[in-house]
């Protein structure tokens, strides 16, 4: 029996085409993934999907030898608004006495990392790094 899908098991021969609509506003994964490239182009260590047991699961940690010197949270917004530090999940993120940055947009990435530079900056000092 042939296979009628619109893919051949074979190879990469797709018949069926679809146009892409562009989205509103750009998914929280994509300014993840821009935000993980240029802080790893930059030898800026991090960690995505970070999971601390009754706490929860943070969007990218960053690391500076064995410690974790801030979380980010990353959010979409379509438009430019203050990154809500109030919820809950940052009320409990808050608690374990670690910086949380909030990038909330594409055009927020630049400013997270140079954040993200002064804290490492400011750890190096007191470790004598």
């Amino acid at each position: 029996m042939k296979n009628h899908d619109s893919a051949t098991n074979k190879g990469l021969c797709y018949t069926i085409k679809m146009k892409f609509i562009k989205p509103k506003r750009l998914a929280e994964n994509n300014i993840t993934a821009e935000l993980y490239h240029r802080m790893r182009l930059l030898n800026l260590f991090c960690y995505l999907e970070y999971k601390v047991k009754g706490v929860g699961r943070f969007d990218m940690v960053v690391i500076n030898i064995d410690e974790i010197i801030c979380i980010i949270e990353v959010k979409s917004y379509s438009t430019h608004k203050p990154f809500n530090f109030k919820s809950k999940q940052m009320e409990r993120y808050k608690s374990l006495k670690i910086p949380v940055l909030g990038c909330g947009r594409f055009e927020e990435i630049n400013d997270t990392i140079l954040a993200v530079k002064e804290l490492l900056s400011e750890a190096s000092k007191t470790t004598g790094q």
